[in-house]
Formats: structure tokens, sequence, C-alpha cells
């Protein structure tokens, strides 16, 4: 377990350091898109920073599951809010 924290850890590190104001976050989806492509996912963007005024759409990553098993659901934030 303790590679799990240790590579959690830096993952945490590595994005606490990417600026990601609310607007501004295209540097951060740069860097999730590449690190979850580096786990084999596909990652697809959508355009709706066009509408909202952004520099980067959601990122939409899918993870195969089994067809037993019910459908997980996770949504989070990559903006920040600067003090």
């Amino acid at each position: 377990m303790p590679d799990l924290y240790d590579a959690t850890r830096e993952v945490l590190l590595t994005i606490l350091q990417i600026p990601s104001a609310a607007g501004r976050e295209a540097d951060l989806a740069a860097w999730v898109r590449e690190h979850l492509a580096g786990l084999g996912l596909s990652v697809e963007t959508d355009d709706c920073h066009e509408r909202i005024g952004g520099n980067c759409g959601n990122l939409l990553v899918r993870i195969p599951g089994t067809v037993d098993a019910p459908a997980i659901f996770f949504n989070s934030h990559l903006d920040t809010v600067e003090p």
C-alpha cells in the first residue's frame, strides 16, 4: 500500500503547483490529460469553455467496468479560487 500512497501524494503535490484559477485551468487540464493517457485511459474534451469564457473544456474520461457491476460517476473541479 505505501506505493499507492506515495504515487497519490506525488500526483497531489504536482497538481497543487500548477496554477489553475477559474477560467485559466488549461495548463492543469493538459497535465491531467497527459497523466490519464499515460495510464491508458481515453480522455475527451468538450467545448463548454467557448460558451462560458474559460480557456479549456471539461475533461471526460470513461474507465471501462464490468457488465455485472453498477456504474459509478465522479465529478471534480480543476479550477481554484484565488485568495
